[in-house]
């Protein structure tokens, strides 16, 4: 199989690299999917974190909090202007209840252009498979012709 790059220069890819190529997307694929399911997923967190921060200081801490199976408590968080936030995995830090809310906004932000930048390389790799995949389905159809068509020729004798 030949390309034809930008600068007309031409590039011979056999069957077996296409097929390599096809996987190195296929696994590019599967590493942008997983960090798109990562980066969704701390975007959640966060903004139900801000969410939740925001609720206890307009309710002045009366709010009731889901506890699992559809269940819900009713609590009076008794101190509605501090908070504690994790700065390491095992240290946390005392911090003003806006102040966190304030942080949690930035990295919100942060995470959705992250998310953004993800979702352009995802759907660039997926063009490329898809590319891949309709030159090999090409190439796939020209043997299957050859094939027939060299069953249609009458056998030749040779001498």
């Amino acid at each position: 199989m030949r390309f034809v790059a930008a600068e007309n220069t031409t590039t011979n890819v056999s069957e077996t690299q296409l097929v390599q190529m096809a996987r190195q997307e296929e696994a590019i694929l599967a590493q942008k999917h997983g960090l798109l399911e990562k980066i969704s997923a701390l975007l959640t967190e966060s903004i139900t974190a801000k969410e939740t921060l925001e609720e206890i200081i307009k309710t002045k801490g009366k709010m009731f909090i889901g506890v699992g199976a559809t269940v819900l408590v009713e609590v009076q968080v008794t101190d509605t202007e501090n908070c504690k936030r994790a700065f390491t995995e095992s240290g946390y830090k005392d911090e003003k209840i806006k102040g966190t809310i304030e942080w949690l906004a930035k990295k919100e932000e942060m995470l959705k252009k992250q998310f953004e930048k993800i979702s352009r390389e995802y759907a660039e790799a997926e063009g490329r498979m898809v590319q891949i995949t309709g030159i090999l389905k090409q190439i796939q159809a020209e043997k299957k012709k050859m094939y027939e068509n060299s069953k249609k020729q009458p056998p030749t004798i040779s001498k």
